[in-house]
């Protein structure tokens, strides 16, 4: 199953589609995304990504 998202203003009228490398486990008021990269049991990788917009 391919993992994607939508990035979205707080209005709804601007949206991008996004191609994550896996699901996402949640965020942070830092607008970081942590993300399952691997989910092989004793070696699970979590990787943290920061959503930058510009126009």
């Amino acid at each position: 199953m391919d993992s994607c998202g939508v990035l979205a203003s707080l209005s709804g009228a601007w949206q991008q589609a996004l191609e994550l490398p896996g699901p996402v486990l949640g965020r942070d008021e830092t607008f970081h995304l942590y993300i399952r990269l691997s989910d092989e049991p004793d070696r699970r990788l979590i990787g943290r990504f920061r959503v930058e917009v510009r126009r």
